[in-house]
């Protein structure tokens, strides 16, 4: 047993100082991020501070713990973890202990039947190793630091999906609010619609406009109550997906979402954010794992060329006599080393080094080009953002300059000097717009949302919050 373990020892440090063939790593070219930009003290991006909503907070952690999306993909994760350990496994030997008897009866028939005993018997056990492969050329190595690679390029893709759901649960979230509050607004629309019609009826009646006005009042309320029920339609639509993100049975406890819509349920995020911080996007670091998995898989291929050894090794005791068996003349072993030298199969070999250099080139073209185009979904989303804030504030005047109309209006119609159908149409006019700027709020919500993803915002503490939740 000392020998096994001594042989098993000699060989694991003979291979631990194998030489590596695959390619350093070394960060690719970027050519739309400054090779020399100073380095900006930011602090990291909470989404906790970010949404100031607590119902929606809520709503964000119950979809991360229990979206089956993301627990298909937690399973996949562990996948990868699991073929980790496996190539991490390769770098040891298969030790397996063994155990064997046999009893059998000899020909009697034979010419040495005189010479063997009617039955015999035969014992033996032993431990051992099979094919162990000596790694002097990092083949091993290299599987393992690919299957290592692919593991943190899936914890990555796994954050990465956790920015995609967290986005959908807030834009579903602010679809719904601000539904609901366009609901409310088409309703005072219905209102001044249905009092415009009874205006107008009764003007038809007196004769003072004709058929024609009068029927288009009554379309005006008709297309109103239609306006709101594909509101009503489309709010429940967003909240049968809202469900389905959260989970079903979760949902059931939710209550019901308020409807306090405003673009305060945000906090800002700066106007200036350093470019760098793209790179610390989940993504984005994927993308370079995924180029250090394509890195030791040229290893791999590239150790191909070079011969290979492997080593069975069995060390036990074997005897004919039970009560022999661990006598140390019944002690036996076995060493036997193989080389495989490639020979006629060059051909195949170089089409695999092609094939991995191909595919290392390929995932460095990946990376460019996501860090390229988090690049270009950076400097949209902030020009948009600078733009949605001030048509915010353009459209608040807007509704403020109607609002006053619609005032004036009044006073007017209470002084008998304003048509009462006017009056009607100035506050259809500033529900219109009223709508408007929430359109225009819930643009910059989503900015804001889409920001927030773009820059790489993570998501921690997942059950600090569900646990504030519940205990509210």
């Amino acid at each position: 047993m000392k020998k096994i373990q001594t042989l098993t020892l000699a060989l694991s440090a003979a291979v631990l100082s194998a030489c590596s063939l695959a390619p350093d790593y070394q960060q690719p070219e970027l050519s739309v991020l400054p090779k020399h930009q100073p380095a900006i003290a930011i602090s990291p991006l909470n989404w906790q501070k970010f949404y100031q909503d607590d119902q929606l907070k809520q709503l964000i952690a119950l979809a991360l713990k229990n979206n089956k999306s993301l627990k298909m993909s937690e399973l996949q994760l562990k996948q990868l973890q699991a073929n980790y350990q496996i190539e991490t496994s390769q770098h040891w030997p298969d030790v397996n202990a063994s155990a064997s008897g046999t009893r059998q009866r000899n020909s009697q028939s034979s010419s040495t039947a005189a010479f063997l005993p009617k039955y015999s018997n035969s014992y033996a056990v032993g431990v051992g190793f099979t094919a162990y492969e000596l790694d002097f050329f990092d083949r091993i190595g290299s599987l393992k630091q690919s299957a290592l690679a692919q593991f943190k390029a899936g914890q990555y893709a796994q954050k990465t999906l956790e920015q995609s759901l967290a986005s959908q649960v807030a834009n579903l979230y602010f679809d719904y609010q601000a539904g609901l509050y366009k609901a409310q607004l088409q309703q005072q629309a219905i209102e001044s619609a249905q009092q415009k019609f009874k205006i107008a009826e009764k003007q038809y009646q007196q004769g003072v406009i004709d058929n024609v006005d009068y029927r288009q009042a009554q379309s005006n309320q008709q297309l109103s109550a239609i306006v709101l029920s594909q509101l009503t339609q489309e709010n429940q639509a967003k909240l049968n997906q809202l469900k389905q993100l959260v989970g079903y049975e979760q949902a059931k406890n939710l209550g019901t979402i308020k409807t306090d819509f405003s673009i305060a349920q945000l906090n800002a995020l700066p106007a200036q954010l350093p470019a760098s911080m793209l790179l610390e996007r989940p993504d984005i670091a994927e993308a370079e794992q995924n180029i250090k998995a394509a890195n030791a898989n040229l290893g791999v291929a590239r150790a191909a060329f070079f011969p290979s050894i492997s080593l069975t090794s069995n060390i036990g005791f074997a005897s004919e006599d039970l009560s022999d068996l661990f006598k140390s003349t019944s002690q036996t072993w076995s060493f036997t080393p193989q080389l495989n030298l490639p020979i006629f199969n060059k051909g195949r070999l170089d089409a695999q080094q092609t094939i991995s250099e191909l595919q290392q080139q390929a995932e460095v073209i990946q990376y460019q080009n996501r860090v390229e185009t988090a690049f270009t979904e950076l400097n949209n989303q902030m020009l948009a953002q600078k733009s949605l804030a001030e048509q915010i504030e353009l459209q608040k005047q807007v509704v403020a300059n109607y609002q006053h109309q619609v005032e004036l209006s009044q006073k007017r119609l209470d002084q008998g000097l304003e048509d009462p159908l006017n009056y009607e149409e100035f506050k259809l006019l500033l529900v219109a717009q009223k709508q408007n700027l929430a359109n225009i709020e819930l643009a910059y919500l989503k900015n804001q949302v889409t920001l927030f993803k773009t820059l790489g915002g993570q998501y921690q503490q997942v059950e600090k919050q569900l646990t504030i939740a519940f205990n509210d």
